[in-house]
């Protein structure tokens, strides 16, 4: 009876120990991350977005926008600091994530976080979220209907941004000031916001700023990719004949926070996307990082891959093709439409979004209205704009300039 007795208070220690202790400096003092004197508790990895922004001496203010087609996304904004004197005008900066990431993205990375470290520069630092992430809604289907999943990432850039944006133009009363700093997707359906509705971007915006940027994706080195994208309609069909409309990446993702898991991840993470993941941040970005994916999203930039990267609306077969466009084959996005100043950064080592891709890019933006930086550093890949490394001297420096630049236009 006392061994039961003392399994038990074993494992009540144990669990004890592991509120306190959530962060460890290597993968294999995750092993013994209960005892281990090396390892720590970081409150953010617990935290609300709220939470972790106040951790950091800011305020934080929460806002609702409703879609014309019914969803209800929660977006943040840190307006001031705590001890600074409201009323100062700043300069909007609205970002915007990546496939399966949300608005907690962007502050993962502690003080140093894009979101923490521009507030404290003294921009108007607001977060934003989009359709399908924890922070949405719909206002008549639940997340467990087929309805709710029906998009891609054309309806996040030609609904969800443009709701967004109106709200921080109205709130911030500064249409026409607003810097939009995108990653990954975030920066796709800017590209599509402004590619198909430049006169609402050119009001509204002052410029954007792409960071790992994917439009055309001919040329991407994620493993399997391109084999998988063959059969890209084949998939999306089985997937919903089994009732899936969306791929819980996120819970995946928390399952990596069990050793041994912890290493397999952060090696995967590697292998999909040339990012390395500092073990101090894996707790952060396995929690408060990931979002759940819509099918159909996929099966866009399968699409796109699948077509040898042509940037082009949704392709639902030649026969729905016509009436929806009234042609064939959908109609490609005009990037030479956007009427603001764009500047793309970008890695030689993201799997992702590939440097001969940027360049093809590039090369169809308005001639005016463009620039492009390679970031130095070689072993950067598809996630180290959101959890960098060096990130001063890297990544924000770059930044910075093409802040400055557009400030000045």
């Amino acid at each position: 009876m006392s061994y039961i007795v003392q399994y038990f208070a074993l494992i009540l220690t144990f669990s004890i120990v592991s509120t306190k202790n959530n962060v460890c400096p290597s993968d294999w003092d995750y092993l013994t991350i209960h005892s281990n004197p090396e390892c720590w508790y970081d409150p953010d990895v617990d935290a609300t977005i709220p939470g972790i922004i106040n951790n950091y001496g800011f305020k934080s203010d929460l806002y609702n926008v409703t879609t014309w087609d019914g969803y209800i996304i929660e977006i943040f904004r840190i307006p001031s600091k705590l001890n600074e004197i409201a009323g100062e005008s700043k300069t909007p900066l609205l970002l915007f994530s990546g496939l399966l990431a949300d608005a907690r993205c962007w502050l993962i990375h502690g003080e140093d976080s894009p979101a923490i470290y521009y507030a404290k520069k003294g921009y108007d630092v607001w977060i934003a979220n989009r359709r399908g992430t924890e922070f949405s809604s719909h206002i008549k289907y639940s997340r467990n209907d087929k309805e709710f999943w029906n998009f891609s990432f054309h309806e996040m850039g030609t609904i969800d941004v443009p709701t967004v944006v109106e709200k921080v133009a109205e709130v911030s009363k500064q249409p026409g000031n607003i810097i939009f700093v995108g990653h990954s997707m975030g920066t796709t359906s800017n590209f599509v916001y402004c590619s198909t509705n430049s006169t609402h971007c050119g009001k509204n915006l002052k410029g954007i700023i792409s960071l790992a940027p994917v439009a055309k994706l001919s040329r991407n080195r994620i493993p399997f990719s391109h084999f998988l994208a063959i059969f890209t309609e084949e998939i999306k069909s089985y997937l919903n004949s089994l009732g899936i409309y969306r791929l819980e990446i996120d819970s995946m993702f928390r399952k990596c926070l069990k050793v041994p898991l912890t290493f397999i991840c952060s090696v995967a993470i590697k292998f999909f996307t040339g990012s390395y993941i500092f073990p101090t941040k894996m707790p952060l970005l396995f929690t408060q990082g990931n979002t759940p994916v819509s099918v159909k999203v996929l099966a866009h930039y399968g699409q796109i891959i699948n077509s040898n990267g042509h940037f082009r609306h949704y392709d639902y077969g030649k026969k729905e093709n016509l009436k929806k466009y009234n042609t064939l084959q959908p109609p490609k996005y005009n990037l030479e439409n956007i009427p603001v100043h764009v500047t793309l950064l970008y890695t030689l080592n993201d799997l992702v979004a590939h440097k001969h891709d940027v360049d093809d890019l590039y090369s169809n933006l308005n001639p005016n209205k463009r620039d492009i930086v390679e970031i130095p550093r070689k072993n950067l890949g598809h996630l180290d704009f959101i959890t960098p490394s060096n990130v001063e001297q890297d990544l924000y420096s770059e930044i910075n300039n093409a802040l400055k630049k557009i400030k000045n236009i």
